[in-house]
């Protein structure tokens, strides 16, 4: 079959100095400059074959031949030079079928996404075909006895130098054994310490553990197998081995009796302790398989970087009027421009240009719909539905990725000439450079609800002579945009001081920050940057995992919430409270405030004060929290230099 498709096509492939080759039957072509008569100066690289299709076994000495000089000539995926197109590496996931699809999904959150194509391979292809070719990972992932000749293939790929990771799977070898531990329960919680083969990390957490260790044998050698990680189970004496680092002949196996790729949101746990235990413990599980990709010398994280999108205005006619004749007198060519960041209003998305850090394109659409579903990550159907203000939110700028919502609003000549009825608010469906208290950095993946909302305070309201109640303010306006829905009313969702969105008392889901600037002697210009995870279960937890286990905990079947609603949400509950407290006073509001923060009736300790304990009373009108000591006296604590440590209950210095 070579010897055939060269002869055909041998003239094309030499006047090509880059080609790429693909066959529906499956045909390796091997592009060695002798064999081929390709000159020697120009470079080449094959096109691997994807692991899931068949190929032919190799029959003679000719065609084993052709093979070997594949297998000489492969080039790297860390290759550069010109001309070279190629797939990459492959990883290929031999997994139960209830598990394939998380184990794959979890793969795709960590690896390189532009080095790697996954593919899930069955056992007949496991024992006919090729697959060891351009393979930079095997992962395993099957609960069920494996049988021996798919064993001996997956040995027999590590000794020849390949890499392979076990999830909680009965695969052993280099004489290591499971050991399996009886019990009432379909799963124990384990108190698991980590640590890399080097030293430099360490980390301990919370993970499930269905009944399996790992047991070593006697005196085996320390440097072909390394103990990773050992967990502490309940009715265990010590600590037994869970995720050992194995070297057999030229390769090397993680092999893991805990299921890194397991999400807590689909293991079917009714313990509470145990569902928020392995929640707080999410990242760690996330860059615990990090580390154990990178001892296998894999690409860790996506490399593909998020490259920035132009900005879309949207609104309705009357808000973006009022936008378009606030800015005008200060736009120069259509551009706005600040220290770090230059506007350019344009009118057709055929002006767009580059989008830089320095610069970003705003798309004038007059309408309140991006065109052809430019936008697709935000529910605009959902937002507009839920939205019900006078004016704030009724213009948008909006951006699929930016560096942050914040940047825009740092243009003093843009944020000083908005008008209120403008109504302008900025959202990001990711942010690059995302922001939070005290210069903190804001992770910001899809499916998190990113905004800026300017607004103009007068200086005479109540809100205006209390400016720091501000961030108490949108911290309500968030809960209340769930918890006020009819059938949400329980969802656990609360506010803790001064400044995050939390579940329970457990898990941060959400910040808040405030900047402000006077203008003139009257008004105050203020821009609240809001930051929740709304749909995002990883790295730590979001709203919809809420609703999700309220659901099963409660038997009820509440629909999850989109990033669209909770915005037109929030933007109704900020402008209701603001025009409340000066309908009605500041009592008012606090009243509604203390049902969903998480402080009541605790008692803490504040830094530097010694070890005597405070019980906490309140917020007073400015959003300060109020603290009283054994005697009775009042300290209030400003939210601007004081943080919450949870763990400890200590208020310290931020």
């Amino acid at each position: 079959c070579c010897a055939s498709f060269t002869a055909a096509f041998l003239p094309e492939l030499q006047k090509k100095e880059t080609f790429t080759i693909t066959t529906s039957l499956h045909l390796f072509a091997v592009l060695d400059q002798k064999f081929l008569g390709l000159p020697p100066q120009r470079q080449y690289k094959y096109l691997s074959i994807p692991s899931k299709v068949s190929f032919p076994k190799f029959h003679n000495s000719k065609t084993l031949s052709v093979k070997r000089k594949m297998e000489r000539l492969r080039l790297s995926d860390q290759y550069s030079g010109p001309g070279v197109t190629a797939k990459p590496p492959n990883i290929i996931v031999y997994a139960d079928d209830k598990r394939k699809d998380e184990v794959i999904s979890f793969l795709l959150q960590n690896i390189a996404r532009d080095s790697y194509a996954i593919y899930n391979v069955k056992t007949d292809e496991i024992l006919k075909d090729p697959w060891q070719d351009n393979v930079a990972l095997l992962v395993l992932a099957h609960e069920n006895v494996i049988q021996p000749d798919v064993v001996k293939a997956f040995i027999d790929f590590v000794e020849n130098g390949g890499t392979l990771i076990s999830l909680y799977s009965d695969f052993n070898m280099l004489g290591t054994a499971i050991s399996v531990f009886s019990s009432n329960h379909n799963f124990h919680l384990g108190r698991t310490l980590f640590k890399s083969t080097d030293g430099k990390i360490e980390e301990q957490f919370d993970t499930i553990i269905f009944g399996k260790t790992y047991k070593l044998p006697s005196n085996y050698n320390q440097e072909k197998i390394h103990v990773l990680a050992t967990s502490s189970i309940e009715g265990s004496i010590e600590s037994q081995p869970v995720i050992l680092n194995v070297c057999q002949g030229n390769g090397r196996a993680i092999l893991s009796q805990i299921p890194l790729e397991m999400s807590p949101d689909n293991i079917d746990i009714d313990d509470k302790g145990i569902f928020d235990k392995l929640k707080k413990s999410n990242s760690c599980r996330f860059s615990v398989f990090a580390e154990c990709l990178s001892i296998l010398r894999l690409k860790c994280g996506s490399t593909i970087l998020s490259t920035l999108t132009p900005a879309y205005l949207l609104g309705e006619p009357y808000n973006l009027q009022v936008l378009r004749e606030s800015i005008k007198a200060v736009l120069r060519d259509g551009k706005i421009s600040g220290k770090d960041l230059t506007l350019e209003f344009v009118n057709h998305p055929d002006k767009i240009k580059e989008q830089m850090e320095n610069y970003m394109t705003v798309i004038d659409t007059d309408s309140i719909f991006p065109r052809n579903d430019t936008c697709p990550s935000f529910h605009w159907n959902d937002y507009w539905s839920a939205l019900k203000t006078k004016s704030l939110g009724r213009t948008i700028m909006f951006s699929e990725v930016i560096t942050s919502t914040m940047a825009p609003l740092e243009i003093n000549q843009f944020l000083v000439n908005l008008k209120e009825d403008a109504g302008l608010v900025i959202i990001g469906s990711q942010q690059t450079q995302g922001r939070g208290r005290s210069r903190n950095k804001w992770i910001s993946p899809d499916g998190c609800l990113m905004t800026s909302i300017p607004l103009i305070i007068s200086r005479r309201s109540i809100v205006g002579s209390r400016l720091s109640l501000l961030v108490n303010i949108t911290g309500l306006a968030v809960v209340k945009a769930v918890r006020s829905l009819e059938g949400y009313e329980n969802i656990p969702l609360l506010i803790k001081w001064p400044n995050d969105i939390y579940y329970r008392d457990e898990i941060k889901l959400g910040g808040i920050i405030l900047k402000s600037q006077t203008i003139g002697n009257s008004d105050h210009q203020i821009v609240i940057g809001c930051g929740v995870n709304v749909n995002n279960s990883n790295p730590t937890m979001c709203i919809n995992d809420i609703i999700r286990r309220f659901n099963r905990t409660e038997g009820t079947n509440l629909k999850p919430i989109t990033v669209g609603q909770l915005a037109g949400l929030l933007y109704n509950n900020l402008e209701n409270i603001i025009s409340n407290i000066e309908k009605f006073g500041i009592q008012q509001f606090q009243r509604e405030f203390y049902k969903y923060w998480m402080h009541g009736n605790k008692k803490v300790k504040i830094a530097n004060r010694g070890d005597e304990d405070y019980s906490i009373v309140g917020i007073n009108d400015y959003g300060y929290l109020c603290v009283a000591d054994l005697r009775g006296e009042t300290i209030a604590l400003q939210p601007d230099g004081n943080s919450f440590d949870l763990m400890r209950n200590l208020i310290t210095l931020k």
